[in-house]
């Protein structure tokens, strides 16, 4: 998404979570968005904006491989590698 302009794409993600209703049937699509622009805040090193994203999209839908995979990658380019394992373990 971001082709190069990060700060592009973190606002594209921002002003399309305030667009989605947060109803059930679109649950899964948030949560999407949720874990696509925590990706991109920890590309930017962001880490607790990426960590606050992951967790919505956790919330949102507690079934979201990709969110726990990429908070385990956070937390695993942090050095926490007993938490990056947990993550890695709830995605399974």
């Amino acid at each position: 998404m971001d082709h190069g302009q990060p700060a592009r794409a973190i606002k594209a993600y921002t002003n399309a979570l305030t667009h989605i209703p947060d109803k059930a049937n679109s649950q899964r699509g948030l949560s999407r968005a949720h874990t696509l622009l925590g990706i991109e805040l920890q590309r930017q090193s962001r880490n607790e904006h990426a960590q606050r994203a992951y967790e919505r999209a956790i919330e949102l839908n507690p079934q979201n491989s990709p969110a726990y995979i990429n908070w385990g990658w956070l937390y695993f380019e942090n050095s926490q590698y007993g938490q990056a394992l947990e993550k890695y373990q709830t995605a399974l």
